[in-house]
């Protein structure tokens, strides 16, 4: 089975954190790239989203040491 792409409050879920606090995280410079898909129709605005893989390996890279 194919992972679906994660979205913002995915994400959000995943680091236990406010969509707030997701999106700054998401915007930071190594963090994965999302895909954007297209949107249309009047005021459409981008719909991104991320790969779950990738989203967990940066956060296995960016945890604490023990």
């Amino acid at each position: 089975m194919i992972d679906p792409l994660w979205t913002i409050d995915d994400i959000a879920l995943y680091f236990q954190s406010s969509d707030d606090t997701a999106k700054r995280i998401s915007v930071g410079g190594d963090f994965p790239k999302p895909i954007i898909l297209p949107s249309f129709g009047k005021g459409a605005r981008q719909m991104k989203r991320w790969l779950p893989g990738e989203i967990a390996a940066w956060a296995e890279a960016h945890k604490s040491p023990p």
